[in-house]
C-alpha cells in the first residue's frame, strides 16, 4: 500500500510538472480575429526581440490623420530567422530598424479593439531596405 501511494504521488507530481507550461500559453484565436485583417503602413518605433514572441511597435497614420501606435505580435525569433532564410531572401539584424518605413499585410486584429495585431501564416512584411516580402511567423 505504501508503494502504491508513493507511486500515485509521483505520478501526480509528474503530471503537474508536464502540464504547467501548457497552461501558460495563450490561444491566438482568443486574442486575435483572423477574419478581421488589415494592412498597416507606418514607421517602426520599437522592436522587442524576445521569447516566446517577438513584438514590433509601429506608428500608423489613420485615414483621419491621427497617429496610432500599433503593437504586432510575431512568432518566436528563432522561427522568424529560420523561415525567412528558407523562403524569403534571408534575414539579418538590419532589417527591422527603428525609423524604417514598413508595410505589414494581413495583420489579424485584436478582438477587443486595441491597436494590436497578430501575425499569421498569411501576414507579410515589406521593408524599405529589403527587396522581398518577409514572413513574421
Amino acid at each position: 500500500m505504501r508503494y502504491y501511494l508513493m507511486g500515485l504521488a509521483a505520478a501526480f507530481c509528474l503530471t503537474v510538472l508536464v502540464a504547467s507550461p501548457v497552461v501558460g500559453h495563450h490561444s491566438f484565436d482568443v486574442q486575435f480575429d483572423t477574419a478581421k485583417t488589415r494592412e498597416l503602413k507606418g514607421v517602426i518605433t520599437k522592436v522587442d526581440w524576445i521569447n516566446p514572441h517577438a513584438y514590433l511597435h509601429m506608428n500608423v497614420v489613420e485615414e483621419d490623420g491621427k497617429v496610432v501606435t500599433f503593437k504586432v505580435e510575431m512568432g518566436p525569433p528563432y522561427a522568424i530567422v529560420r523561415n525567412n532564410n528558407e523562403c524569403c531572401g534571408g534575414w539579418n539584424n538590419n532589417i527591422l530598424k527603428v525609423g524604417s518605413a514598413i508595410t505589414i499585410e494581413n495583420v489579424a486584429l485584436d478582438r477587443t479593439g486595441k491597436p494590436e495585431g497578430g501575425a499569421t501564416r498569411d501576414t507579410w512584411l515589406l521593408v524599405d531596405n529589403h527587396e522581398e516580402k518577409l514572413t513574421l511567423r
